[in-house]
């Protein structure tokens, strides 16, 4: 029997994300371990559900004119279907576009039925006749919440944050992440950089750090030997940024907290700047994986931070990287941004605090808070930190390039000049800006406390 194609792979998965709340790309590595299909039909389909989702906003108001009452949005398998067959028309340009729309009726006739098989017809005749390059052009013309494909209250937050760089900054999240990788143990990354080659990769060196490659968004290198032989970690490339930091500004017992299956904290155990790391988690589930990544002497700890049972002082660096929105991933998730609402950027805000105060003590005087979370929204960042240094007086601020060297340093620079044209800046807060850094946007502070 005939595997499954793009198409309704692609239906299969975001079917998953909906209804499960899963991540897109995790969803698709379960479809796929299910169905076995192709590598080529994986690809399509990755790109397919990722364009359909991060241009769901576009896709429905392009939608919207081309029916005759209303869209069925009650109906939201049949929304994710219409989805996919416009976006595959307008950006994929695989086949011709009345070829693309006979194969979504098919699909709608036997998953729906006869009547909303002729609905999904008519409209789809009607998006074989659109001009792709006549629309996106009039995109330009669309009110920003459908041109920039956001949901209303998000672009909101982000013109607070990004001010007059908003739309170059929201343009950055809605590219195509490169995968980025970071070498594991002592392998030297021309090591890592020659074997991806012969496996018919084109890795590429990060400019920033000795440790980091990055590949196209289509080239994926978990099927290689590398891969196999755990000769790297996925690691996108303000997450390396963020590790680079802690290493260069950190010192003595290191405590990763928050650190969920320690990528960071592995990371930070191969450097000789740190006499111990320990990853600390409220998820054992977590916790339980590192142990399968690496070998190194790392301490694990199951612990509710916002009250830790620790002795105060215990350590000389404390990484908090905070359960956030995650909006700053948009590149690799998009679906975040259909799912996350504005009460959850104040609800997370409220548990970054705690989670600050809760380590805060366990910092050593003179040590170092480093407070990172995957978010660019004030409740999430700049507000903590107001907040966090209201009551705790004994801590200030300090610029993470002091810390740094070479291309590191430059890159900081860059980032701060970025960052001090922004309406929300503080000197010592930082966003790894897509616009200067193309990643994930992080916000970090380093918190000294007083010695």
């Amino acid at each position: 029997m005939a595997g499954p194609d793009h198409r309704s792979l692609a239906w299969t998965v975001l079917d998953s994300v909906r209804t499960r709340d899963r991540l897109a790309t995790a969803a698709l590595r379960h479809a796929t371990e299910r169905q076995n299909p192709p590598p080529e039909v994986v690809s399509a389909a990755h790109r397919l559900i990722m364009g359909t989702i991060r241009e769901r906003g576009y896709l429905d108001s392009v939608l919207a004119r081309l029916v005759e009452r209303q869209l069925p949005r009650k109906d939201k398998r049949l929304m994710d279907l219409l989805r996919l067959a416009l976006y595959e028309m307008l950006f994929m340009d695989s086949i011709p576009s009345y070829a693309t729309g006979s194969r979504y009726v098919e699909l709608a006739r036997r998953s729906k039925g006869a009547r909303v098989a002729g609905f999904v017809n008519a409209l789809l005749r009607k998006a074989a006749n659109l001009d792709p390059t006549a629309e996106l052009d009039a995109r330009a013309n669309l009110p920003a919440p459908a041109r920039l494909s956001l949901p209303e209250w998000l672009l909101d937050a982000a013109q607070t944050v990004f001010g007059e760089s908003t739309e170059d900054e929201l343009a950055g999240l809605a590219r195509a992440a490169d995968i980025a990788l970071r070498t594991a143990g002592a392998l030297p990354r021309s090591d890592l950089l020659e074997e991806l080659k012969r496996e018919g990769l084109s890795p590429q060196p990060m400019p920033e750090n000795d440790r980091g490659l990055l590949l196209p968004p289509g080239e994926s290198p978990y099927q290689t030997m590398a891969f196999a032989r755990n000769r790297f970690r996925p690691q996108d490339r303000a997450s390396q940024f963020v590790t680079d930091l802690v290493i260069a500004a950190g010192r003595g017992d290191l405590l990763d907290g928050c650190s969920g299956n320690g990528t960071k904290a592995i990371a930070c155990a191969e450097s000789p700047r740190f006499t111990s790391v320990t990853a600390a988690d409220i998820s054992p589930h977590k916790l339980s994986e590192i142990s399968a990544r690496t070998t190194l002497p790392l301490r694990t700890l199951t612990l509710d931070l916002t009250a830790p049972d620790l002795p105060p002082n215990s350590f000389d660096t404390v990484l908090l990287d905070a359960p956030c929105t995650g909006l700053g991933t948009l590149r690799r998730h998009p679906e975040l941004k259909w799912r996350r609402k504005p009460a959850d950027s104040y609800a997370n805000g409220k548990l970054q605090g705690a989670l600050l105060a809760g380590v805060a003590p366990l910092v050593k005087p003179g040590g170092l808070l480093i407070y990172a979370v995957c978010s660019f929204l004030n409740a999430e960042g700049p507000a903590v930190i107001d907040n966090f240094l209201a009551t705790h007086p004994h801590f200030t601020l300090e610029p993470p390039a002091q810390h740094l060297t070479g291309t590191a340093k430059e890159l900081t620079g860059r980032l701060a000049a970025a960052n001090n044209t922004l309406p929300m800046h503080k000197p010592g807060m930082l966003l790894t800006l897509p616009s200067v850094m193309d990643g994930d946007l992080f916000f970090v502070a380093l918190l000294r406390r007083a010695g």
